[in-house]
């Protein structure tokens, strides 16, 4: 049976990368310089690309083991961190992508999801 922990962690990643989604179409705005622009776009996408890969992790099909799960959610935390250092990204945008980042991670820890792909592992 799929764990809740699973579903509550693929739900913080699909979020995590539909903020961004949002982020990109609401934020944009193409300014003179088109390298600030590119710059703007690669944040949110980059972004995107890592929360929904974070969901991914949390799938019924998953490949990863806890661990590799778990790492992978603290570089997208980092990531977010450094966007938020270097002021890529507005405040508001890290917080929200920082916070699903560390309950992916707290979803990763509690509930079945080790068994889970524990069982997923040995299966493969």
């Amino acid at each position: 049976m799929f764990p809740g922990s699973m579903k509550a962690g693929m739900a913080c990643g699909l979020l995590g990368g539909l903020v961004a989604f949002f982020a990109l179409a609401f934020l944009f705005g193409v300014s003179d310089n088109g390298m600030d622009a590119v710059k703007e776009m690669a944040v949110y996408l980059l972004s995107a690309v890592a929360f929904f890969a974070l969901a991914g992790g949390f799938s019924k099909t998953s490949q990863w083991n806890q661990n590799a799960l778990l790492l992978y959610a603290f570089i997208v935390i980092g990531v977010m961190f450094g966007v938020l250092a270097g002021d890529l990204a507005p405040l508001w945008f890290c917080t929200i992508e920082i916070v699903l980042g560390i309950l992916c991670i707290i979803c990763a820890v509690v509930g079945g999801t080790g068994s889970y792909l524990a069982k997923l592992e040995k299966e493969a």
